[in-house]
């Protein structure tokens, strides 16, 4: 515990299915947020995740709990880009009472704000969408980061970070991921996790045998035709 209360930054690179997140270890509490981005507007590669205009982010905000402590107010705040618009928060039991009005536009300096009334159990998470204006260009980040109270002061959690390459355009091969949701999955299929690129070999052989198909169909039906002639012409 003292350990943890003495490191001020740490730098840890998750690479998972749906994003890169840069997770700074917290400042002075016990709540750790994680944060990840899926959609249609994420496109990634081996090494870099970059964005698509005039398309929306999913944004996954993960809170866990490492002290024994209940937390008695929870909030959250998040910075993105300058005229990126909120477009609304996932429902359910994990979603927070206040947020941002549907269609708010960032001005890049306030955050998007949400707060919970009924804290949910820990560890849990929840989803907010926000649209790329078809104009954005350049590289830019997501930052966020939880406020809460114990019983004392407020504290703060570790500031979670996205950061974009800038825009990306999709290339045969590569992954751009178009899911929704929560999380990932990395057992599902391709066609699970509509990542484009990803069977093109697939498409590529699939596409051969069609061809032969095709030709070997064309030659059947020549065969007949000259069976047809020579039978209706026997020689005399």
């Amino acid at each position: 515990m003292l350990i943890q209360q003495k490191i001020q930054k740490g730098i840890l690179f998750f690479l998972s299915g749906i994003s890169f997140v840069i997770f700074l270890l917290p400042a002075n509490g016990e709540v750790i947020i994680s944060q990840q981005v899926s959609g249609e507007a994420v496109y990634i590669t081996d090494t870099h995740i970059y964005y698509i205009p005039d398309k929306s982010v999913n944004i996954i905000i993960s809170f866990v709990n490492n002290s024994s402590e209940n937390v008695l107010a929870l909030g959250l705040q998040c910075f993105v880009p300058q005229g990126w618009q909120f477009q609304g928060t996932s429902t359910g039991n994990n979603a927070p009472a206040i947020y941002p009005q549907p269609g708010k536009v960032s001005d890049g300096s306030t955050p998007f704000e949400f707060a919970w009334i009924n804290i949910p159990p820990f560890p849990f998470d929840f989803t907010f969408s926000v649209n790329i204006p078809s104009d954005f260009q350049g590289p830019t980040q997501i930052n966020s980061q939880a406020l809460y109270r114990y019983t004392g002061e407020q504290l703060t959690s570790n500031i979670a970070q996205t950061s974009f390459e800038g825009v990306g355009i999709p290339q045969e091969g590569e992954g751009q991921i178009e899911g929704e949701g929560e999380g990932g999955n990395d057992n599902m299929s391709c066609a699970e996790k509509i990542v484009k690129g990803c069977c093109s070999d697939n498409k590529k052989a699939t596409q051969q045998i069609k061809n032969i198909l095709v030709d070997l169909l064309f030659m059947l039906i020549v065969i007949g035709i000259l069976g047809i002639s020579i039978r209706s012409n026997p020689k005399e």
